[in-house]
């Protein structure tokens, strides 16, 4: 498992904007908020070869464990119930958070997957999507399909063109695999 740091950081932005949350809390959250912000610099960093893979990963781990002691300072400070608990619910992922220094290859977040599921989602939304347990398993299938020729850079036309036709014919159907 891999968390998405991208989403933590949406998430610790709403919860300091969030009417309920102090504003001691609200800073102590903009002190953890710019501190992942540092992470993605690092990275950055590292992707253009300011610094090593070593220092990067050297940076990375200190840099959790700063956050680590400023969510255990602002829990220890008794937050407001909301705040109490997003923290404790990210105290529980913190390995899942980190999992991407111990990859360097590893994304810190989860945009190509989502970018791949945004189409279906927008599809969705805009027909209401199926009323029926056949229709959902359908379109999964169509849409998995569809993203996986994209990414090979095949053509959708021609793989369903192929099926139709191996179909007709009593053929087994083509392999979506790019073997």
């Amino acid at each position: 498992h891999q968390y998405c740091l991208a989403h933590l950081l949406r998430n610790l932005q709403g919860l300091a904007e969030h009417p309920g949350t102090t504003l001691d809390e609200a800073q102590k959250l903009g002190e953890i908020h710019e501190a992942i912000q540092s992470l993605f610099i690092d990275k950055h960093r590292m992707e253009r070869g300011e610094i090593s893979t070593g220092t990067w990963r050297q940076y990375g781990y200190h840099g959790w464990q700063f956050i680590e002691d400023l969510v255990t300072d602002l829990l220890e400070s008794n937050p407001g119930k909301k705040v109490g608990r997003a923290l404790r619910k990210i105290q529980k992922g913190w390995k899942h958070f980190k999992t991407y220094l111990r990859q360097p290859d590893y994304p810190m977040t989860n945009n190509p997957a989502e970018e791949a599921l945004r189409s279906l989602v927008i599809a969705r939304k805009l027909c209401f999507g199926s009323r029926s347990d056949y229709g959902r398993a359908w379109r999964a299938e169509i849409q998995s399909c569809v993203e996986t020729l994209h990414r090979q850079g095949r053509s959708v036309i021609d793989f369903v063109a192929e099926a139709i036709r191996a179909h007709r014919h009593g053929n087994p159907s083509p392999n979506i695999c790019n073997l």
